[in-house]
């Protein structure tokens, strides 16, 4: 009797850390992400019928005239259905955060230029070392969360400057605008004593 009641507390524990970290999500719904002065602004509508981490969603970007005309730099499908995207205030690049509902595999940070085309597309692996995602990144049954969507979109493109993406344990990751290229700046060392 004793076994069969540990036995059953374990499986209950470990039902319950598992249910911890499910993930749960409701269907993508249209969202717009605009520049930090507001000048430009992309629209984002997933397809219907769209469930967790699939399909593709289609952005358009613009600029609101005087008179509040909606003017479209362009239109296009995406590779995926962002979970979150910041815009240059001019339109010379919209980026992409992670896939709706899949947060941290393929299409963590996709680029897109002036007219629309995918400058880069780059999975969590192309971000982070191995040991960052396995011991620095909450990991649930859908999602490995390596940004926080309110921190991505607090950042700011500025023209063809580099976009810096500054990590919860430190480590800054930046991104040259115009090739999409990675690179990694170190985190601050604390001086010794």
């Amino acid at each position: 009797m004793r076994r069969i009641f540990s036995a059953a507390f374990i499986v209950g524990v470990v039902g319950l850390a598992a249910g911890l970290l499910a993930d749960s999500w409701v269907a993508p719904q249209p969202r717009v992400f605009s520049s930090w002065a507001g000048a430009r602004a992309v629209k984002v509508i997933p397809p219907k019928g769209a469930t967790g981490g699939t399909g593709r969603a289609t952005a358009t970007l613009y600029w609101l005239a005087g008179d509040g005309t909606e003017n479209v730099l362009w239109s296009r499908e995406l590779v995926n259905i962002p979970m979150t995207a910041i815009v240059e205030e001019q339109g010379k690049y919209v980026v992409t955060f992670d896939t709706y509902a899949h947060l941290g595999y393929e299409h963590a940070l996709v680029i897109y230029d002036a007219k629309g085309a995918v400058i880069s597309d780059h999975k969590l692996e192309d971000l982070l070392t191995k040991e960052e995602i396995e011991t620095k990144v909450l990991q649930t049954v859908s999602s490995r969360r390596w940004i926080d969507s309110r921190e991505a979109v607090a950042l700011r493109l500025d023209g063809d400057s580099p976009l810096v993406i500054p990590l919860a344990w430190g480590r800054k990751i930046s991104i040259d605008m115009p090739t999409g290229k990675v690179t990694s700046i170190a985190a601050a060392t604390q001086p010794q004593p």
